[in-house]
C-alpha cells in the first residue's frame, strides 16, 4: 500500500481547517463578555417608605381569604411564561 503526497496534502489542509475553525469558536466563547453594569443615575435618594401600624386587635390564625381562594385558583389555571415558552399553572 502506497500513500500518494494528494493524500498526504488533503489530509494536513483537513487539519488546518479543522484548527481554523476551532481557533474562532475559542476565541468567539472566550471573548464573549458580560454587558457592563448600569451607570448609576443622579436622582436624589429616596427615603424608605413608612412602616405600616400594627392594629393589636387583628387575628393572624385566619390568612386572607379571598387572596387565598385566588392563588389556589391559579394553581392549574395561571397562564404565564417563566422560561419563555408559555405555560398553564405554576404546581410543581
Amino acid at each position: 500500500m502506497s500513500i500518494k503526497a494528494s493524500d498526504i496534502r488533503g489530509f494536513l489542509i483537513g487539519i488546518l481547517v479543522l484548527a481554523i475553525l476551532l481557533g474562532v469558536v475559542v476565541l468567539r466563547v472566550a471573548t464573549h463578555s458580560r454587558a457592563p453594569p448600569p451607570k448609576p443615575t443622579a436622582t436624589a435618594p429616596q427615603r424608605p417608605a413608612a412602616p405600616l401600624p400594627v392594629t393589636p386587635t387583628a387575628d393572624c390564625s385566619q390568612g386572607p381569604a379571598e387572596a387565598a381562594a385566588r392563588n389556589a385558583a391559579s394553581l392549574q389555571t395561571l397562564t404565564w411564561s417563566p422560561f419563555g415558552r408559555p405555560e398553564i399553572g405554576w404546581e410543581t
